[in-house]
């Protein structure tokens, strides 16, 4: 997760990451999430 003092102008904190996922287009993708914390949606 970006640190707030590290965000672009006009980035979002929560929704952006150090690490880009580039995913295919057209096609149905299943994302499974791990954690050892709580994860609130």
């Amino acid at each position: 997760m970006i640190y707030e003092n590290e965000l672009p102008l006009g980035g979002l904190r929560l929704l952006e990451t150090d690490k880009r996922a580039i995913l295919p287009t057209g096609i149905c993708i299943r994302v499974l999430t791990t954690s050892t914390d709580v994860i609130h949606s």
